[in-house]
């Protein structure tokens, strides 16, 4: 039996998935939601898999996003936050008009935390500097483990 997958884009629901506490006021998490998301903005979210596997996603200031897959499916769509969460849709290929809103982790830069992909996949998701593609994320990935 094949293991069950998502249809393209799908699994970036499980962008900001993340065990957080929740937030209290809703003008304050307004406030941190929007700090965070910001942050991405003009950044790569990079989510490797357990096969070592990693879909990249970048956030557009104007409320775009673009996503280039696992499996090197590319879809584009459309983000906002609502309260404390991240909402994403994606446009194309077009999904039938399914959104997905998720918390909005206290990370920083760099740090990762752990997810779980719609498929529930376990997950690791992080932030990572500048519009990397996926082929400088691996050789930086390959660089990063070797290094003593």
């Amino acid at each position: 039996m094949r293991p069950r997958q998502a249809p393209p884009g799908l699994w970036l629901a499980s962008l900001f998935f993340a065990l957080s506490a929740p937030l209290s006021g809703t003008a304050s998490a307004a406030t941190f939601a929007q700090a965070q998301v910001a942050r991405a903005i003009g950044n790569t979210i990079v989510e490797t898999y357990p096969d070592g596997r990693m879909a990249e996603i970048w956030l557009s200031a104007g409320g775009g996003f673009e996503v280039e897959g696992r499996r090197g499916q590319k879809a584009t769509g459309r983000w906002w936050i609502r309260n404390d969460r991240l909402c994403l849709r994606q446009l194309h290929p077009f999904l039938f008009g399914l959104s997905y809103c998720t918390p909005i982790p206290k990370v920083g830069m760099g740090q990762s935390w752990a997810a779980r992909s719609p498929t529930g996949d376990p997950i690791q998701v992080r932030v990572v500097p500048g519009h990397e593609t996926p082929a400088q994320l691996s050789a930086s990935t390959m660089a990063e483990s070797k290094r003593p």
